[in-house]
């Protein structure tokens, strides 16, 4: 009973007493800071966690990429070595850098090295210290010359931007502060980032003042900046542990491989009917469920696993052994996921494939689908595509999600899609003697790996074909620009005519308006109209009976997933 008693105790204390469990009174405790092995800065005061130094980039449409450790100097550690790290522009362009953070006088002394391997055009190059929102919020904030609050509740995105030398925040939850001083004037960006569904506070340091700044191949951007507080800050540093067979480590064989007629074995529950397509294609009832085509009676349930890169390209060898695996877990479907782009490595374009990565992923699927095991997948994930593949006179590969959307408004980009679409599955499986096309065992389709176009806003404000697009069906929607005007109020601009093509589409995603509710109809409709060119696309071009989706996405906001909810079943 006495046991139960002290554990009681603890509760109402951190229950009841949350000064005691924030740590508050400490603001002149000594911060502690820990080094990662890529660079990264984790600062906190006891147990509390103050926030963390990311190094990153935006690019052009706001995707943001963080560093990655460079192995070279994973191991060497100790005070005043420099952590290398690699920031990979969504381009594909790499932007090698050291990260030198040492402790001098209680303070932390913060050098970063930034050497782009060509150029590449970023929205933003930088070290972001991220704040929880229960850190931040209620505190001041302090530049050079002004000052100002951070609001427990959002107001507005951006707090403070500008140059400055010094740039200090007080009241931090727990009465602490922390002070950012400059070797040069900078750049420095506080953002509420609640607008954007995030808990975080972000303390920007070299984000540029505006958009779309080049960073020039072998020039270093470098930036320096003191961290300090005032019970100090001490600084310790992460290091590889390398672990060693001896007399407290001995090895471990771990095999994955299930034994045949085990109890684990669960390839005799008959969850499988191989080979895949014994009984025709997959349908869908008009009850929903699926079924086959010679059993339509029988509904039929799919449990599948996800295969990504180069999971997916493995010997003949490899390839029996992991459907032998994936068929006595009771497995009996499988997605091919992220597999263009070794797919068509070292190719002259983003259309042809490979000869040896095509043989493996034929060899693999063919072994699965002679198990019993159905395939689906995506004809279009993360494939790279140059601009110049889709007619566009520009250099550099278009970012993943960009792509995405420019698929229903740019005719390059949709005779590139259809060109990929068409070399895969017109291809004949040597190993089944069957096209892709006719392969009872491709069973699903989806056209597009998440690329719901409400969820990027921002990339589509940026392609003038959803411009027209946009100004063309509202042209339609509202034959006179006064009906567009009593529909929308204040929110229509000056100067705003769809019969003029200069009605933009809605800023962001998660204001509502009837500006957006409009623009959700559009995207439902160009949506549909898409999935219906593709099917038409896929059945008369390709002879493809698959059933397909377009709705594999997380839609960005509420009101999306209701107007989108009509696409979101497959279509036989």
């Amino acid at each position: 009973m006495g046991e139960y008693l002290r554990i009681a105790g603890v509760l109402v204390l951190v229950l009841f007493c949350p000064a005691v469990m924030r740590g508050e009174g400490s603001g002149g405790a000594k911060v502690e800071g820990v080094v990662s092995l890529n660079g990264t800065l984790d600062l906190k005061s006891g147990r509390r966690e103050l926030c963390r130094f990311n190094i990153g980039a935006f690019d052009k449409g706001w995707q943001q990429v963080g560093a990655t450790l460079v192995q070279k100097n994973a191991a060497s550690g100790g005070e005043g070595s420099k952590s290398d790290f690699m920031v990979k522009a969504p381009s594909g362009t790499q932007i090698p850098g050291t990260a030198a953070i040492t402790e001098e006088n209680g303070a932390l002394k913060c050098e970063y090295e930034f050497t782009p391997s060509n150029d590449v055009e970023l929205n933003s190059l930088h070290v972001s210290a991220e704040f929880p929102i229960n850190v931040l919020a209620g505190c001041k904030w302090a530049d050079d010359q002004k000052s100002g609050d951070c609001p427990a509740e959002f107001k507005e995105a951006i707090l403070f931007a500008g140059k400055v030398q010094k740039f200090a925040l007080s009241g931090l939850s727990g009465g602490g502060e922390l002070t950012v001083g400059l070797d040069a004037p900078t750049q420095v960006l506080l953002q509420d980032n609640r607008q954007w569904g995030g808990q975080t506070f972000s303390v920007r340091i070299g984000a540029p003042n505006g958009t779309g700044t080049t960073y020039k191949k072998g020039v270093t951007v470098k930036l320096a900046f003191t961290v300090s507080a005032p019970g100090g800050i001490a600084v310790s540093r992460d290091s590889v542990s390398t672990i060693v067979a001896g007399a407290e480590w001995v090895p471990l064989h771990l095999d994955l491989d299930i034994v045949p007629n085990s109890a684990l074995d669960f390839s005799k529950l008959g969850l499988q009917d191989a080979p895949a397509g014994k009984y025709g294609r997959v349908i869908c009832r008009p009850d929903g469920q699926f079924a086959f085509e010679k059993q339509p009676d029988k509904a039929q349930r799919f449990y599948g696993v996800n295969f990504c890169y180069s999971a997916l390209f493995l010997s003949r060898e490899q390839s029996d052994r992991m459907a032998d695996r994936l068929q006595r877990l009771g497995y009996n479907a499988i997605r091919v996921h992220h597999y263009e782009s070794e797919l068509i490595s070292g190719q002259a374009n983003s259309t042809t494939m490979n000869p040896e990565k095509l043989d493996q992923l034929d060899y693999f699927l063919s072994a699965c689908s002679k198990r019993g095991i159905y395939i689906t997948t995506d004809l279009f994930v993360s494939r790279p595509v140059p601009y110049r593949d889709c007619g566009i006179d520009k250099p550099g590969v278009i970012e993943m999600d960009t792509f995405k959307v420019m698929v229903p408004v740019v005719p390059g980009a949709w005779e590139n899609w259809k060109a990929f679409a068409k070399a895969l599955l017109t291809h004949r499986n040597p190993y089944t003697n069957l096209r892709y096309a006719e392969d009872p065992g491709l069973a699903w389709l989806s056209m597009i790996n998440e690329g719901m176009f409400a969820n990027f806003l921002d990339r589509d404000r940026q392609i003038p074909e959803w411009k027209a697009e946009w100004n063309k069906w509202l042209a339609k929607r509202y034959p006179e620009r006064s009906r567009l005007a009593e529909a929308w109020g204040h929110e229509l601009k000056d100067g705003e005519d769809p019969v003029h093509g200069t009605v933009g589409l809605p800023a962001n995603a998660w204001h509502s308006s009837t500006r957006q509710r409009d623009c959700l109809e559009f995207f439902a409709e160009k949506d549909r109209e898409m999935v219906a060119k593709m099917k038409a696309f896929l059945k008369d071009e390709c002879g493809c009976r698959s059933l397909v989706t377009n709705s594999n996405a997380l839609a960005t906001f509420l009101f999306s997933s209701f107007v989108f909810l009509k696409t979101s079943r497959y279509r036989s």
